[in-house]
């Protein structure tokens, strides 16, 4: 998935600002700025994909990639 927020990925988060000498603000702004809806998603955010995928609706597929990131664009 995209970003999620998780204590992990604001350990992430805290790390890249770092060592790239921004603040976290500023970097948490840069990749929401990426994304085509607007926020953070929360871990329930991806709740919905995850019951569809472990159903029976999902039955027929198989080997896919299936994007949950608020419409990311990689930078």
């Amino acid at each position: 998935p995209g970003w999620v927020r998780t204590e992990a990925s604001m350990r992430s988060l805290g790390r890249m600002a770092e060592q790239g000498g921004v603040s976290e603000p500023a970097l948490l702004e840069d990749m929401v700025g990426a994304q085509a809806l607007p926020g953070l998603m929360e871990p329930a955010d991806m709740a919905g994909t995850y019951l569809f995928l472990a159903s029976d609706l999902a039955a027929n597929i198989t080997g896919q990639s299936l994007g949950v990131d608020r419409g990311e664009v990689p930078w």
